[in-house]
């Protein structure tokens, strides 16, 4: 071990200075995520898009040259000591090339893997994250960081030079890239979007491994030859997956992107369609109510995430297509969670059915009935107050890693709807897929609320944090004088934006069979 720790050391004082460098650049890129802030300004010129563009271009400047840099750093790591050819130095003197290997492992490891989260740590620290999302940040930095080590690593080790080693990198990227991307059916002969999902979940570990397996074999055997050979088949495999596997998903893992699960019967057999509300306009989606029990503890419900259905609306047109949350989804939980409704008896949702297509407008006669089949994916969710903030700019709520800011508050640039437009931050760790926030105006003193329909401006991420802008539309609240709408006096005093967020903790996919679901003529959504 000290001859192995004697060749790492030696290894990380020549690459100090520039590794300084690149742990210098990531930094950097937390900290941009750190200090960007939307202006007044920007805020008022209506150009958030552009202001997000500019941070992504500048954070991704910083992120990709640190790739780019720790790339060539791994290889120059490795070709330190080369494996090609037989005038390296280290063959000469008494150790053989485990010991080697497992010098540059160590080497590799400290510089490469536990620097960076050593580096970022006071960063996140600063940004408010738990001991949870550190360490989510973390081990995320830590996979990252080890992908980077095996790929530079094993090309490098059958390359002699970096000029090689670039043009290795070139050849299995213009190889791999296609497989990372999704292709139109007609180029993998009709294979559906699980499929193809399925094929590309598969070429990343796939990618790796044949890339550890040729470093693996010029370091066992110093054979070039071999590496390279075992290289060239490994790539023809990785194509080979690409277009011809055949399954949606892997043994043990059904449905392997979604992560679904198996049907939940039990789970499902209260679950109601209440109505369905269909709309004056045929290219609209049918809004459809759903009603679930509610759980045990309190602050813990159970929703329709999305699914397929079909609706039949008379004996002659079913409506079929997918189904997703609705604009006023999680309304009713979030009343419950706030503390305006008693949290007992069902939860109502509401999600709509996007037809896959709609030919023609259904004509419906008031008190008609449909049929309702298909199957819908469903989520246990815990739901928490993340915040109230005062109804005015410049507002801020915090907990843990998510920061939440009122930008602006009033009419939105260049439009007559009105709006709030906030800047969250938080951990990238802290999945979109696995969360979902819901916004409502509140003023608890006049009885006001309002679920606000939220529209994503953009999203910047790096060093770990995610920069995020979002706006929520809203109408005054009003009331009817003398026939007509007035907007009642100072709603806007007292008034708060409650932020309150589900976060998945168990899904499953139950069947929907209902009969006689009441039908609504009505233009809206729900």
């Amino acid at each position: 071990m000290r001859l192995v720790w004697h060749i790492a050391k030696k290894d990380m004082r020549r690459l100090a200075p520039a590794a300084g460098v690149w742990l210098g650049l990531l930094v950097m890129a937390a900290l941009v995520m750190t200090w960007a802030a939307i202006s007044d300004d920007v805020a008022r010129s209506g150009d958030v898009r552009g202001w997000l563009i500019n941070l992504k271009v500048a954070v991704g400047c910083l992120t990709g040259t640190a790739m780019a840099l720790g790339t060539l750093l791994v290889a120059q790591l490795v070709q330190e000591d080369p494996l090609t050819g037989s005038a390296a130095m280290w063959r000469t003197r008494p150790m053989g090339a485990g010991r080697l290997w497992l010098a540059k492992v160590c080497a590799a490891g400290l510089v490469f893997v536990g620097a960076p989260v050593v580096a970022l740590t006071p960063v996140w620290l600063a940004s408010g994250f738990s001991l949870a999302s550190w360490w989510a940040a973390a081990s995320g930095m830590i996979a990252t960081q080890a992908i980077l080590v095996v790929v530079a690593g094993g090309l490098a080790a059958i390359t002699k030079d970096l000029g090689a080693f670039v043009f290795s990198v070139a050849g299995v990227v213009a190889v791999v890239a296609p497989g990372l991307t999704p292709l139109s059916e007609e180029i993998l002969g009709g294979a559906p979007s699980g499929v193809q999902q399925t094929r590309m979940v598969l070429m990343w570990p796939l990618g790796v491994a044949v890339v550890a397996a040729a470093g693996a074999m010029q370091y066992l055997t110093q054979r070039t030859r071999w590496a390279w050979m075992t290289l060239g088949l490994g790539l023809a495999m990785m194509v080979a997956v690409r277009i011809a596997w055949p399954w949606d998903s892997l043994p043990e893992r059904p449905g392997i992107f979604g992560r679904w699960g198996e049907v939940a019967k039990d789970r499902g057999a209260d679950l109601v369609v209440e109505k369905i509300v269909v709309p004056t306009n045929a290219n609209l989606p049918l809004a459809v109510t759903v009603a679930v029990p509610p759980e045990r503890d309190a602050n813990q419900f159970s929703a329709p995430w999305n699914g397929r259905a079909t609706v039949t609306l008379s004996p002659r047109l079913g409506v079929g297509g997918f189904i997703d949350m609705g604009g006023l989804w999680g309304e009713e939980a979030v009343k419950r969670v706030i503390g305006l409704a008693p949290n007992s008896g069902p939860v109502k949702w509401g999600l709509v059915l996007t037809p896959v297509p709609r030919a023609e407008k259904p004509m419906m006669a008031g008190g008609a009935t449909a049929h309702a089949r298909g199957n819908l994916r469903m989520a246990r969710m815990q739901a928490r107050v993340m915040g109230e903030l005062p109804w005015n700019a410049g507002a801020v709520a915090r907990v843990g890693a998510s920061a939440t800011r009122i930008v602006s508050v009033g009419q939105l640039p260049g439009s007559m709807e009105y709006g709030v437009m906030i800047e969250e931050r938080d951990a990238v760790a802290a999945m979109d897929a696995q969360r979902r926030d819901c916004f409502a105006l509140v003023n608890r003193r006049m009885g006001i609320f309002k679920n606000l329909p939220l529209a994503e401006q953009g999203a910047v991420e790096g060093g770990g944090l995610r920069l995020s802008a979002r706006t929520l539309t809203y109408e005054p609240p009003m009331h009817v004088v003398d026939g007509k709408r007035v907007e009642v006096k100072d709603w806007e005093r007292d008034a708060v934006l409650v932020k309150v967020r589900f976060e998945v903790i168990e899904r499953w996919q139950t069947p929907v069979v209902t009969e006689h679901v009441p039908i609504v003529d009505e233009g809206k959504i729900l």
